[in-house]
């Protein structure tokens, strides 16, 4: 069962990275940014602010493949018990905003002053 769920979650993901390189290859992107959804792969750290504005240039919220994409391998990453649509959220332009259980939000000076 673990390696049936490892391939589905492995396809999931190939899927998605297919998508985005579509997306970007489509939207007559460089060849570039359609190597930087690999250079991601390897390594997300340095490569995500990257990748993600790559993204936005080409207005992906809107594409429907590619979120549906996401949202497939999101669901078979979901930890059993867990209900992903809790937080979502969508905040813009706010100060002091806080998302999740058990939060405590102090606005002032340390020592009180």
């Amino acid at each position: 069962m673990k390696d049936t769920a490892t391939s589905m979650v492995k396809d999931a993901y190939r899927g998605l990275v297919t998508a985005v390189r579509d997306r970007l290859s489509r939207d007559g992107e460089e060849p570039a940014f359609v190597s930087m959804v690999e250079a991601h792969a390897a390594d997300p750290d340095d490569w995500r602010e990257d990748l993600a504005a790559a993204l936005r240039a080409v207005d992906v919220a809107d594409d429907a493949v590619l979120l549906a994409a996401a949202r497939d391998l999101l669901a078979l990453m979901e930890v059993p018990g867990t209900d992903t649509s809790k937080y979502t959220v969508s905040i813009r332009d706010s100060q002091g905003v806080q998302v999740g259980d058990g939060n405590t939000l102090h606005i002032g000076h340390p020592s009180g002053q």
